[in-house]
């Protein structure tokens, strides 16, 4: 599970119309992380106020920033009121060890579901809410398998990016998180690097094939899941893939952009996919991983142009 597995369903998603458009004029933000909405992708960020809340801007045509000097924990997700706490400390860490145990998440993000450790309450409720058992495939023949809370389990598989991903079985989350180390233990992949997911962006593979790889998959996990957790699966639904994912992979060569302190990066939008942005300009096509910039102060619109490159790269 996510660490921030609840941040899309806090209050300030209320404001995700809101304040969020107007932010983009903001010199400085704190970026907190990204999520997806209604087949969109947002920037979750803070103002540095000491009582900023949490707002959520959606990056459409133009998103173009600059990284600064300035780094700071994200904070702490307060299960009992949904909401996120900022640092009391400024900690300059991506979160500093005190606001994970205000959380108190982590031991269940680290739990297989067999030995649950003790949990604060909040985050025990919350464990025991039902979950879905899911299958993803980012456009290779590597299947992964993962779980997502019921109440947000569409929005966890869009901030991965898969080519196609299907809901396969439900149960309280302890139960879910089993049957994932068991199919783990199968063969299919728990975790899914960054690196690798913008590697298979340009992979050529289809939707339908994907789709094929997880049903192959599925069959496969259905002959040899013990005989107690098959009660559990489900008849199989294909999660919808949204536009803005699948333009992600018309290219067939993408140049990643890494941000430098200082350095003014962006462009057009033109597609996402998971937590990567891509840009075109005149010279071809490139991707930012937006997770990069998760507990940075960036500069939103600064001054100047964004870094010119000379790389020309193709798209079929």
């Amino acid at each position: 599970m996510h660490v921030s597995v609840v941040q899309t369903t806090m209050r300030a998603y209320e404001n995700i119309l809101g304040r969020g458009n107007d932010l983009m004029d903001s010199k400085q933000l704190h970026v907190i992380g990204y999520t997806w909405k209604d087949e969109r992708i947002f920037l979750e960020v803070c103002e540095l106020t000491s009582n900023a809340t949490t707002t959520f801007i959606p990056i459409e045509e133009a998103f173009i920033f600059k990284k600064t000097q300035q780094r700071r924990c994200i904070g702490w997700i307060d299960f009992e009121n949904k909401e996120r706490q900022p640092c009391p400390d400024l900690a300059t860490v991506k979160q500093c060890d005190f606001c994970k145990q205000r959380e108190g998440f982590l031991p269940c993000v680290m739990c297989n579901g067999f030995d649950c450790p003790p949990l604060k309450p909040s985050v025990e409720a919350y464990c025991q809410r039902p979950h879905s058992l899911y299958l993803a495939c980012f456009g290779s023949d590597r299947v992964k398998v993962g779980t997502a809370s019921e109440g947000r389990k569409y929005v966890r598989l869009h901030e991965q990016g898969p080519l196609a991903a299907m809901l396969v079985a439900k149960a309280s989350g302890p139960l879910i998180k089993q049957m994932e180390a068991i199919i783990s233990r199968m063969g299919y992949t728990e975790a899914m690097r960054t690196s690798t997911k913008q590697k298979l962006l340009t992979s050529g593979m289809t939707e339908n094939e994907a789709k094929q790889h997880l049903l192959k998959a599925l069959e496969d996990i259905l002959s040899r899941i013990p005989v107690q957790y098959e009660t559990y699966f489900q008849e199989p639904e294909h999660v919808k893939i949204p536009p803005l994912a699948l333009a992600a992979r018309q290219f067939r060569e993408l140049e990643a952009l890494k941000p430098e302190v200082d350095q003014i990066l962006g462009g057009h939008v033109v597609a996402a996919s998971g937590n990567f942005l891509v840009f075109q300009d005149n010279v071809g096509a490139m991707t930012l991983d937006l997770s990069a910039l998760r507990s940075w102060v960036i500069e939103m619109n600064p001054d100047g142009q964004p870094a010119k490159r000379t790389k020309q790269l193709s798209l079929f």
